[in-house]
């Protein structure tokens, strides 16, 4: 059996959809089953509303390969948005090309329902990093004295946690943690210190080197932010939000105000070495396994 992907990668610092889906390729060339030619595959890839042309060009000249759909969102959600534009063209895209979908988090899946919306052929499969790049091997000593905490988003959007990180930069106890965001953030700080977006070795480097990772962001499906962060051995204070809890698992604690995320950073940092203990990040050859499997049962 052998995949394509429609899908441009972009090389640098992008959002989570591309990391994934470069990790992805990567895992199928590894198991021998990629394909760059469409017409030697028995399945297609596609992501989320991008490509569009593509997907029914190949879907014209290519009818009878097995279609497979992976869904973001909903996008209304992620977004905070009342409009659902996209909602309907990513599910519309889905009706009319998809003989199988993939959701990324049993969140995405039940809020996908909840909308009215009806994947086709739904399965669940996670989502995982690069692990030949993010991992936990030469990860920074942890110092209780002062604790150092990160925050990572390609996105600047306000759903990615403006709020938290400036009430953050008032609140937090600065003599104990230090505090650094990653990414783009409309926003500036007196307190943390703001990095521009990283490539991804580099910001591998820069996970390793702190100890706590904080995710504010609302109503994600899948964080790939987060998702780097447990791969590189990083506890994490959550917001209890979208698919969240499904990437930290027992890896970390879930916060609903700004008083509990304190508390959490408090708890994790006085037991650290439990935290860091109850990580499981996710396996990018395993996920890239749970790909084939599911495409073969549809086959």
């Amino acid at each position: 059996m052998k995949i394509h992907i429609i899908f441009k990668e972009v090389d640098g610092p992008w959002g989570g959809g591309n990391q994934f889906i470069k990790a992805l390729r990567r895992a199928l060339i590894k198991q021998n089953v990629y394909t760059d030619n469409p017409e030697e595959s028995d399945a297609i890839l596609f992501n989320s509303h991008h490509n569009v042309e593509k997907i029914v060009e190949f879907k014209s000249r290519f009818p009878n390969k097995l279609f497979v759909h992976r869904i973001d969102g909903p996008v209304c959600l992620v977004r905070g948005t009342p409009n659902m534009e996209t909602d309907h063209e990513v599910f519309d895209l889905n009706n009319q090309f998809a003989g199988m979908s993939i959701l990324q988090s049993s969140w995405s899946l039940n809020a996908s329902y909840l909308l009215g919306f009806k994947p086709v052929n739904p399965v669940l499969i996670n989502n995982a990093s690069n692990k030949e790049i993010f991992h936990k091997n030469g990860k920074s000593p942890f110092n209780r004295d002062k604790v150092k905490v990160i925050s990572s988003s390609w996105s600047s959007a306000k759903n990615k946690g403006l709020e938290t990180f400036q009430w953050l930069d008032e609140n937090l106890d600065f003599s104990r943690y230090s505090y650094s965001f990653v990414g783009r953030v409309d926003a500036e700080f007196k307190n943390i210190q703001k990095l521009e977006p990283q490539a991804s070795d580099e910001l591998a480097n820069t996970l390793r080197s702190h100890d706590i990772f904080i995710a504010p962001n609302i109503n994600d499906t899948f964080s790939n932010a987060i998702n780097e962060a447990v791969t590189c051995g990083l506890p994490v204070a959550y917001f209890n939000s979208g698919g969240n809890a499904e990437v930290v698992q027992q890896g970390g604690i879930p916060y609903n105000n700004f008083e509990e995320l304190l508390k959490a950073l408090d708890v994790i940092s006085d037991n650290y070495e439990v935290y860091r203990s109850l990580i499981k990040p996710r396996d990018i050859d395993d996920i890239a396994s749970q790909y084939i499997s599911a495409i073969k049962k549809n086959l």
